[in-house]
């Protein structure tokens, strides 16, 4: 069936994209209908979702082969498949679709530029597979765990633009592989973070400090809440817990799943929570903790290994062409030039700068982006340049404003002299009139 023909009538819904090992199946929230199956995938849990913030395309990672599918809207079979460099293991894309994060079994992070299919950058971020790569909403930010029990945080721009990015933030507060990372804002947010040990750990990005939680059983994926202030850990002991971020209270319980919770989704207002595991999927009231719909038989008996909740608008803003993705390193000459600057915290915004040199030094010491040096250079000479253009121009406006000054203070002056010639000759003619009646 197709979703555009029957559902494309409402501006706004959202759909619940459950991955398993026969396909995405598309599922309203609202109804618990399926409204479309994405066919022919055998979908990894951490490595599905959206292209972009639209729904246009729908994207998914095989779980035992290094290829990426892609499927448009409305059709079942794959538009788009491309073969990898490795499996992967973890992805995730910027907000306009146009690059694609992932992580591979041997832990290398690889960039590309779908729309040109360029390979951008491609280094071994980890030790071991990557468990997520999560983006920031702003596109800034890369958040990157693994079984290396390693969280690393990444300024975007530094990645697009170094060969071997260097992380922002290395956190090694696991002892056990991590399982899932939940990104709240950027710089300024803060990160959740599960692990095989048991452990919920919620980070600060800027200050690096910790809140740790030890769990009952480790969580196979966390969430936060729609106010920040609360984590949901879908935990391996079938069951769902609400941590509470700033106080000690004791976590809330949601009991009712059959095995170890796979992976967890809220909707966009906060008040539904989607959650999977053996027994399928369930839609939890967040307020009340009781399943208010359980999904199973929609599925075909297919095990469902993640969920996420997107929203389907009827305008759809679209992405580019895709490319066959490249599996070696692009040349830097072949590379398209995408400005981007990475966001960061109040307290790093640099102040006014007071000369065209000052400007450029505050750039290259507080702002990244895949302008290169060489580059940034050549802006910084072609700036100085139209500074001195507009000083010169300046200068001339003055001189010309001092001709014209003075020219009218001669038209002035010339006046003046007429002006005394003519109460002259008028003070001369009585006496001219005297001189004829005396005559």
């Amino acid at each position: 069936s197709s979703f555009g023909a029957k559902y494309i009538a409402t501006p706004a819904m959202e759909v619940l994209l459950c991955g398993t090992d026969a396909g995405v199946y598309a599922v309203d929230v609202q109804s618990g209908a399926v409204v479309q199956h994405f066919k022919d995938s055998c979908t990894c849990s951490r490595a599905f979702g959206p292209v972009g913030n639209d729904t246009v395309y729908i994207s998914a990672a095989q779980t035992h082969k290094p290829l990426l599918m892609v499927w448009h809207w409305g059709k079942e079979q794959p538009c788009y498949r491309a073969a990898l460099p490795e499996r992967i293991t973890a992805s995730s894309w910027s907000s306009d679709g146009s690059f694609l994060f992932a992580g591979g079994g041997s832990g290398q992070v690889f960039v590309w530029h779908v729309c040109t299919g360029h390979l951008v950058r491609c280094w071994p971020c980890h030790f071991k597979a990557v468990t997520a790569v999560v983006v920031s909403d702003n596109d800034s930010v890369l958040f990157t765990a693994s079984e290396d029990t390693m969280v690393q945080v990444f300024s975007i721009a530094t990645v697009l633009e170094e060969q071997s990015p260097q992380a922002l933030r290395s956190w090694s507060g696991h002892s056990l592989p991590v399982t899932s990372l939940a990104v709240l804002g950027s710089l300024d947010g803060r990160v959740a973070s599960s692990g095989m040990d048991r452990c919920l750990k919620v980070w600060e990005v800027n200050s690096g400090a910790c809140k740790s939680v030890v769990l009952p059983a480790y969580a196979n994926q966390v969430v936060f809440s729609s106010d920040g202030k609360c984590v949901f850990a879908g935990c391996n002991d079938a069951t769902i817990r609400k941590v509470e971020v700033e106080s000690d209270e004791a976590a809330a319980v949601y009991i009712g799943h059959i095995g170890a919770v796979r992976a967890l989704s809220l909707t966009m207002d906060g008040q539904t929570l989607a959650s999977c595991a053996n027994d399928g999927v369930r839609l939890w009231d967040v307020r009340t903790r009781q399943t208010i719909r359980h999904l199973d038989g929609q599925f075909r008996g297919a095990q469902v290994r993640s969920v996420r909740v997107v929203q389907r608008l009827a305008q759809q803003r679209g992405v580019a062409p895709f490319k066959a993705l490249q599996r070696a390193i692009s040349p830097l000459d072949a590379i398209v030039e995408i400005p981007v600057f990475a966001a960061r915290s109040v307290s790093d915004v640099p102040q006014v700068a007071k000369s065209v040199d000052e400007w450029f030094d505050n750039l290259q010491a507080t702002a990244s982006s895949m302008i290169a040096a060489a580059k940034l250079k050549e802006y910084e000479e072609k700036a100085k340049d139209a500074v001195g253009q507009q000083q010169a121009w300046a200068d001339a406006a003055v001189e010309l404003f001092d001709v014209v000054m003075a020219k009218n203070s001669q038209l002035k002056d010339s006046d003046e002299d007429k002006q005394e010639i003519v109460e002259a000759e008028d003070a001369e003619k009585p006496r001219k009139k005297r001189k004829r009646h005396s005559m």
